[in-house]
């Protein structure tokens, strides 16, 4: 989620009470957070499947796909099929395999029918609406009807009841979630965050199958999306770890200059009383082109597959942190060290 598109940027606690989210499952399960950002009001208002109606012919209406298609492309699948180890899974003529088309986004679109804003109440911060509490349901605006999934099979239908909308949710999450794209997918993409920017196919398998299995050397939970197992497979490879890869200049990632920021500020113990403003790191989007929850789209503050013209783009390779660094944010950058020093 983010400020671009939001019409209450202000509000504070609701977009603590979305951060929340992570705060609360990042050592637990992948499904859980997949279910919650789902049903977050939050989230509906951002990809706008809060209050999405089933289609009426009489009126030309049908359901809103934004959802339908980010919650594949972005959150769980991926455009293209992979393997385990991430890399292209190629079909006839050796040319990559669409893991969706426009089909599937409206079939599934469907299935994000009937959620609706939950109703108010008194000890939250209220503007226009209650957008802390999961979405309620209304099951005559869902379309019930049996939806045909990635794979053929048909998901539903399901009783024309609010635990049948719920169902109908959670089975397309359930099949998005179980997805062989799903570990690779989010394994390149954690493995970006963390640690390098070109992870090798045997780095990205490692963290794939700590996703699957739920499992790193022996310990986890064993359950698909186990959080815990995939952290520590991204931290403990040997490609994370190994002193001699320094070296290699096809090596490592440049870190968010928010994350850098923080850094220094942790490293000088830095505090402030003030209640407003952050001394004069206000505006930081316009500066250091970086700030919470200001990207300026649903797909982040860069590219994942980013490089910038030069010897990184000219070798193949990704730096995604990149394309929000140029001479005027890295001296902004530097000056901010240079203030909080």
């Amino acid at each position: 989620v983010g400020e671009e598109g939001s019409n209450q940027p202000g509000t504070t606690e609701r977009w603590l009470n979305y951060y929340d989210i992570f705060v609360r499952h990042a050592f637990g399960n992948f499904r859980d957070i997949l279910e919650e950002v789902t049903w977050s009001p939050h989230m509906g208002y951002y990809l706008s499947h809060i209050e999405n109606q089933k289609a009426d012919s009489s009126k030309g209406t049908f359901p809103d796909e934004n959802f339908a298609r980010e919650v594949m492309q972005l959150f769980t699948i991926g455009l293209w099929e992979l393997n385990e180890d991430g890399t292209l899974e190629l079909g006839e003529g050796g040319k990559a395999i669409p893991t969706y088309n426009n089909d599937h986004i409206a079939e599934f679109a469907k299935v994000f029918t009937g959620m609706r804003r939950p109703y108010d109440r008194s000890n939250i911060e209220i503007f226009y609406g209650n957008y802390i509490d999961r979405m309620r349901v209304q099951a005559n605006r869902h379309d019930f009807s049996a939806k045909t999934l990635l794979d053929g099979s048909i998901l539903g239908p399901f009783s024309q009841t609010g635990q049948g909308v719920r169902d109908d949710v959670s089975g397309l999450l359930d099949h998005l979630f179980n997805h062989k794209n799903m570990p690779p997918f989010f394994a390149r993409f954690i493995i970006q965050r963390f640690t390098v920017s070109n992870p090798s196919p045997n780095y990205i398998k490692s963290v794939s199958q700590a996703f699957k299995t739920g499992l790193y050397n022996g310990s986890g939970t064993g359950k698909r999306g186990d959080m815990v197992a995939t952290i520590k497979a991204v931290l403990l490879h040997p490609e994370a770890r190994e002193s001699a890869l320094y070296f290699d200049p096809n090596h490592g990632k440049l870190r968010e200059p928010i994350i850098r920021l923080m850094h220094l500020c942790r490293a000088l113990n830095f505090s402030s009383l003030r209640t407003y403003d952050w001394i004069c790191f206000k505006g930081l989007e316009d500066s250091i082109l970086q700030a919470p929850y200001e990207q300026s789209s649903v797909f982040n503050f860069y590219r994942p597959d980013y490089g910038p013209n030069g010897i990184i783009s000219d070798r193949g390779l990704s730096a995604p942190e990149f394309q929000i660094t140029n001479d005027v944010s890295s001296l902004h950058l530097l000056n901010f060290f240079g203030v909080l020093i």
